[in-house]
């Protein structure tokens, strides 16, 4: 029987790292003079998916990957202020405990998230990848599928957004929506991940 895989997203998802993204974004926005984000404009931004804030903000589709390369170099020096998600390290053990594979999947940088996981000492993983089109990660799980001939039901992506949910789904493999990320429980049930979790000890019953 083959073990079960679970490749993870970041930001969000293991990483409490809201404020400080916002708080890069904003950095960015304000030198390209981009709609920039306050908190009050929080809960509309989490009720909906990434692609409409994209277009409500007015960010050309071609200016993303420039945006979102900026912000990974502004979120740098935030590193050492990022906590893991409450209880996510010891879900992360039990899980490593039981044999599963455990990977990262993010359109953050791979140096920013090696950083993160000495920071709070999380040595589980067994590999991370940063892909550069934010609405880019399916390609990047099909290409992990084919190079290590995983079976897709064996596959798992958990992320905390829409568009990872989307992701999971373009790429034929389990979607696990976790519900104490960016998008509210709301939004993402809407979009009918194939798994809804509220709390990273429930990442334990994958």
């Amino acid at each position: 029987m083959q073990t079960k895989i679970l490749l993870f997203d970041f930001d969000g998802t293991i990483a409490d790292s809201a404020d400080a993204a916002m708080r890069a974004y904003n950095e960015v926005a304000s030198q390209n003079n981009y709609r920039m984000i306050s908190k009050a404009d929080l809960p509309v931004l989490r009720s909906r998916s990434a692609m409409d804030n994209v277009r409500d903000f007015g960010i050309p589709l071609l200016k993303l990957p420039f945006i979102v390369k900026k912000v990974r170099t502004a979120l740098k020096k935030e590193i050492p202020n990022f906590k893991a998600i409450e209880g996510m390290a010891e879900s992360l053990k039990l899980l490593k405990g039981k044999g599963y594979k455990l990977y990262i999947i993010s359109s953050n940088s791979r140096e920013n998230m090696r950083s993160f996981l000495e920071h709070n000492r999380i040595d589980e993983f067994d590999d991370i990848y940063s892909v550069s089109s934010f609405f880019g990660k399916h390609a990047k799980i099909k290409s992990l599928l084919k190079a290590h001939h995983w079976e897709k039901s064996f596959v798992m992506y958990i992320g905390d957004e829409v568009r990872d949910i989307e992701a999971a789904r373009k790429a034929d493999v389990t979607s696990v929506a976790v519900t104490w990320g960016y998008n509210t429980e709301k939004a993402l049930a809407k979009n009918n991940p194939d798994i809804l979790l509220r709390n990273p000890s429930e990442l334990s019953s994958l």
